[in-house]
């Protein structure tokens, strides 16, 4: 060997290359072939038991991800403002349905609960009301003790249908359009719907 790098690596090659000259160049072929195919299998076999490994990893995930239960949130409902009629009949439903919502998501909601909440979402006046009431004549131990009293104290005593209809037969006239709008004059300027009486 010379002793400089570039000297001794082109005596490293030529000396393989006579080599393989001398010797069956067929066999050292084969030999080379084989190793670098079993490397390419091995290789093969490696990235491709990776990707599988990946993608069960991957599916395991969506699996859980899809056994996990969403939550919905309902929107509590508006606050009550006293309105008489119909209308505290669809403010209870709602609370109701809020109700249930909220236990499927959270945990069971007691009467108490909800009767509580019921009272903190009303106009300040109508919570002041109901708070005295329960301090004079005892709290309300079922939601549906509570709902009986609302319904008493600010629904209609008949359905807006009958209401309707006993108007209707009042009139003079048999356009039924006239009624119509007799009723509604009546609703709306008369304040009806606000728990006003004409």
């Amino acid at each position: 060997m010379s002793g400089r790098p570039h000297d001794d690596a082109v005596m490293l090659e030529s000396d393989e290359f006579h080599r393989v000259e001398q010797g069956d160049s067929s066999e050292t072929l084969e030999s080379h072939e084989s190793r670098v195919t079993n490397d390419g299998i091995s290789d093969m076999t490696k990235a491709l038991a990776a990707l599988l490994e990946s993608n069960h990893l991957m599916q395991d995930t969506l699996a859980e991800r899809s056994k996990k239960r969403q939550k919905v949130y309902v929107a509590m409902p508006e606050d009550f403002d006293g309105r008489v009629g119909d209308y505290i009949d669809g403010w209870l439903e709602k609370f109701e349905t809020w109700f249930r919502h909220r236990e499927r998501v959270d945990k069971p909601v007691e009467d108490r609960e909800r009767i509580e909440t019921a009272i903190h979402k009303m106009e300040h006046e109508i919570s002041i009301d109901l708070i005295h009431h329960e301090a004079d004549y005892g709290p309300w131990t079922t939601w549906e003790e509570f709902a009986e009293y609302m319904k008493s104290a600010y629904g209609s005593s008949e359905p807006g249908y009958s209401r309707y209809m006993k108007l209707r037969v009042m009139t003079q006239e048999t356009n039924d359009e006239c009624a119509r709008q007799l009723y509604l004059l009546l609703y709306v300027y008369c304040g009806l719907g606000q728990g006003n009486q004409c």
